[in-house]
């Protein structure tokens, strides 16, 4: 299972439910109630996470400036954002156009604060190898994303970095990382 940002997260929440997985990539993201979510919540840049769970705002603030908004997210956690092509942002932006897709993606965020404080408190050990995989040019330690996984449980995790990319390794670097993936799970 191989899992980039919210499907990280989703890679995570399935890891803790179930054991049958042979190996696991999550990309990207931050764990709620891992560390360190604490501190990422607390990034200025990544205001998101709490304005997305105010129930109904988000929904009535973006509706008509889609593109925009998204942009925005894409402008400023890559490394190299003219490489998620238009047309990548024009499939991204039509996906929630139904004003129920839209409220559906801010519900998930919505959720995050139950899933922090379960993934906070669970006591679960996984023994799942487990590669997070990040671009070298995301914000944040990667050996501190490392040591939350270790601390919460996590007994057979790699790392690596893509370089020359930011939050979004697939479309910034794909060769990269397919190569670390592929190392991973068949190397």
């Amino acid at each position: 299972m191989v899992g980039h940002d919210v499907g990280g997260m989703i890679t995570f929440s399935y890891l803790r439910e179930f054991g049958d997985l042979t190996k696991a990539v999550i990309m990207n993201t931050v764990i709620p109630g891992i560390a360190p979510w604490d501190d990422v919540i607390r990034i200025p840049w990544l205001w998101h996470f709490a304005f997305h769970s105010i129930p109904d705002l988000p929904e009535q603030v973006t509706v008509n400036n889609l593109p925009a908004y998204f942009d925005y997210f894409y402008d400023t956690t890559s490394a190299t954002p003219e490489r998620i092509s238009r047309a990548s942002r024009r499939q991204f932006v039509s996906s929630y156009q139904s004003p129920d897709s839209l409220r559906q993606g801010f519900e998930f965020y919505r959720a995050l604060w139950d899933d922090a404080q379960e993934n906070a408190t669970s006591s679960d050990v996984i023994n799942i190898p487990l590669l997070y995989l990040r671009g070298d040019q995301e914000h944040g330690d990667i050996n501190t994303y490392i040591a939350g996984f270790k601390q919460a449980g996590l007994t057979n995790i790699q790392s690596a970095l893509v370089p020359g990319s930011g939050h979004f390794t697939l479309q910034e670097n794909p060769a990269d990382t397919w190569s670390a993936i592929r190392n991973f799970l068949y190397g």
